[in-house]
């Protein structure tokens, strides 16, 4: 037999429901923010093709235009 912890349970207990922390207000917000985040929602290539190339003209503004302001002040 292998040897147990003074602290570690000799058998595992089935989780219940009874041991969930549930807010008053969780059907409510399931409701609001339309349920828990899926990974496929958080996929760019599901994008439509203008919204992506529309994001990456953003992005690469915000991330060159300061860099150009960087470099310029640095002069």
């Amino acid at each position: 037999m292998k040897d147990l912890h003074e602290t570690q349970a000799t058998e595992e207990y089935p989780k219940t429901d009874d041991e969930q922390i549930f807010s008053p207000i969780e059907d409510f917000e399931r409701i609001v923010t339309g349920g828990a985040w899926k990974r496929e929602s958080l996929k760019v290539k599901s994008e439509p093709k203008w919204l992506r190339y529309f994001s990456y003209l953003i992005l690469g503004f915000v991330i060159v235009i300061p860099l150009i302001v960087w470099i310029l002040n640095a002069w």
